[in-house]
């Protein structure tokens, strides 16, 4: 049991834990994704309360331990005190994003890369550019867990893109001209491969500020595709809820 001081963390998550209490999650920037149980919360006067809130980065001091850890103080980095919660519209992506890291993330693991890859996400949701803010957090996850298949060419052909042909992408595989005798293809146009391509050439040399976003939006089938076997089965509740609510938005 180690004590860490003045780490920076997000608030991602927390769930009810007994009757007054709550399990927190928190992505921090030395050990990762981090959870704690909270006493008191629901209290109206309790100290930690004020500060579970979304997209402001803290400052926290801890004791890590093996599964829960315990949190000793927390406040809002300084930089973060004028900022506000995301606009409802935002929201809903917000959430998509931690549930996305709280699915695929390992407890404590150490990839301060990933911090400032969350940062970043912030940053572009604030701005408004929200494919891009998407497409970056999940060319994140890809990259740091997977890895990408080779979109150059086909596999079976070994051809290079035409973006005026068409495809079909088996993620764990790569590239088809034809599809193949098994589940789990999605077929695509070359434009679509050649507008991720762009995505991750921008992600990997760190120049992703002058993308567009109608280049981000043509990213998202293969953005998809890539995630889903990362979350090993398992359907995200905030897709389900944004299928939903697009019948009456």
């Amino acid at each position: 049991m180690s004590r860490i001081d003045q780490d920076s963390a997000y608030f991602l998550h927390q769930t009810p834990y007994r009757d007054n209490s709550a399990i927190v999650h928190l992505l921090s920037r030395q050990h990762g994704k981090l959870s704690f149980i909270v006493s008191g919360l629901k209290a109206k006067k309790n100290a930690k309360r004020p500060f579970l809130q979304p997209c402001r980065r803290l400052v926290i001091d801890y004791q890590l331990r093996t599964g829960l850890c315990k949190l000793l103080d927390i406040d809002f980095a300084s930089a973060s005190r004028a900022q506000s919660v995301p606009p409802i519209e935002q929201f809903m992506l917000y959430q998509y994003a931690n549930e996305l890291l709280l699915t695929v993330l390992p407890e404590q693991l150490p990839v301060t890369s990933l911090f400032d890859d969350y940062t970043q996400f912030l940053q572009y949701l604030a701005g408004g550019r929200t494919h891009l803010a998407l497409r970056h957090i999940e060319l994140a996850l890809l990259i740091l867990f997977s890895g990408l298949p080779n979109l150059n060419h086909t596999e079976d052909s070994r051809q290079a893109v035409d973006a005026d042909k068409h495809y079909y992408l088996y993620p764990e595989r790569g590239l088809f001209v034809h599809p193949q005798n098994e589940a789990g293809g999605i077929a695509l146009d070359g434009t679509q491969i050649q507008a991720f391509q762009h995505l991750v050439h921008g992600y990997v040399n760190a120049d992703s500020d002058h993308l567009s976003e109608t280049l981000a939006q043509g990213g998202k089938a293969i953005s998809s595709a890539l995630i889903q076997p990362l979350l090993n089965g398992k359907t995200l509740k905030t897709r389900v809820v944004y299928r939903a609510l697009q019948e009456f938005i």
